[in-house]
Order: C-alpha cells, then sequence, then structure tokens
C-alpha cells in the first residue's frame, strides 16, 4: 500500500506538493537498511532476556507413570502407579552470566546508536535528493520562461525581418537563441524526471 502511495506522489508530483515532513516519514518507514537496524536490536533485545532468565530461578516439574499389565503379572496385586517431584533451582552466583548481561546490554546500547546514526544518514540523503528535485524543477521553470521570452522575441523579430527593418544576421541569431531554449527546456526536464526517481527507487528499494 505504502508502494502505490510512494508511486502516486511521484506519478503526480507537478501537481501535488511534497512536504520536507513527507519525505523524512517515507524514509523512516520505507528504507531497508532501517528495517535491518531495527531487527538486529530485537534480536540483541531477545538475548538479554535469554541472558537475564539464568539468574532467575527454575522451576522444574518431573512425572514418572508405572502402568502393570494384569496379562503378564500374576500372583501379585499390583496398582498403576504415579510419581510427580517438583524443585526450585537457583544458581547463587555465575560470574559469567553477569558478565554476559554486560555485553548484552552494551551491544544494545550500541545498536541503538547505530540505529540512530542509519536514520540520520538515510534522512539526510532522502533530504539531499528531495531538495534536488526542487532545485531541478525551478530550473524547469526558469527554462520554461526563458523559452516563452525567445519565442516573443522571434515571433517580433521574424515580422520586422519579413517587413526589412532588420537584417537575415539579427534574425538568424535571434531563432538560434530560441532553438537553443527548447534543448534546454528538453534537458531540464529529462533532469527533473531523473531527480523524481533517484528519490523514489532510494524510498522503495
Amino acid at each position: 500500500m505504502l508502494k502505490l502511495l510512494i508511486s502516486l506522489l511521484f506519478i503526480f508530483s507537478l501537481s501535488l506538493a511534497i512536504t520536507r515532513e513527507d519525505i523524512i516519514k517515507l524514509a523512516e518507514e520505507k528504507t531497508s537498511q532501517i528495517k535491518l537496524s531495527k531487527k538486529d536490536l530485537e534480536f540483541i533485545e531477545a538475548q538479554i532476556k535469554e541472558v537475564m532468565s539464568n539468574i532467575y530461578p527454575h522451576l522444574e516439574i518431573n512425572g514418572i507413570y508405572t502402568r502393570y499389565d494384569s496379562n503378564y503379572i500374576t500372583g501379585f496385586s499390583l496398582e498403576n502407579q504415579y510419581k510427580a517431584s517438583v524443585s526450585l533451582k537457583q544458581a547463587i552466583f555465575d560470574k559469567s552470566v553477569f558478565e554476559s548481561i554486560k555485553i548484552a546490554k552494551l551491544n544494545r546500547e550500541l545498536q541503538k546508536l547505530i540505529l540512530k546514526q542509519v536514520k540520520n544518514e538515510i534522512i539526510y540523503t532522502a533530504l539531499t535528493l528531495y531538495e534536488d528535485i526542487l532545485y531541478k524543477k525551478n530550473l524547469l521553470q526558469i527554462k520554461q520562461k526563458t523559452l516563452k521570452y525567445w519565442q516573443k522575441q522571434l515571433e517580433l523579430i521574424e515580422e520586422n525581418y519579413k517587413q526589412g527593418f532588420i537584417n537575415k544576421f539579427e534574425y538568424l541569431r535571434t531563432k538560434a537563441q530560441y532553438e537553443n531554449a527548447i534543448a534546454e527546456v528538453e534537458l531540464a526536464k529529462i533532469n527533473y524526471q531523473k531527480a523524481l526517481v533517484n528519490l523514489k527507487k532510494f524510498l522503495l528499494y
């Protein structure tokens, strides 16, 4: 569902406003590196619980059931028997257990720092790509305005040229500027689309 949401945001990116907060949220939720770091932290938490269980009392319950078959035992009146025993055990002191707990807790703190660092790096990268999109979009808009300017200039120059008010060199120079503006708009569009794809790929994969 979130993949569809991200795709729609980029498909309609020309008309929808995507904020910095949106990018941060998507980066935190969708980046695989963060997921891996969270799984590592969960694994360490499970290790701590397992090690901690070694210092708690252990309750052991044992049962033995003896069944006598009357078809094979004769001359005796034996009844089926069931014996059960319950014992509570606790280690008085085990240095290795406490050392393991200490190491596990240090690993947990280290993993938390790693997770925080990974988040910061991912958010920074996502925002950098986002700012690049804004820059490329703004540049595209400037190029489009420039194209409109040279289009009007060409129309004016062309009319004056036909009437003989300006020479051919001025007309050709303006036409070249107009054609160059068209090429710059096309290049700006390509760069803008690339910027969109870069951020989309980063958030999805």
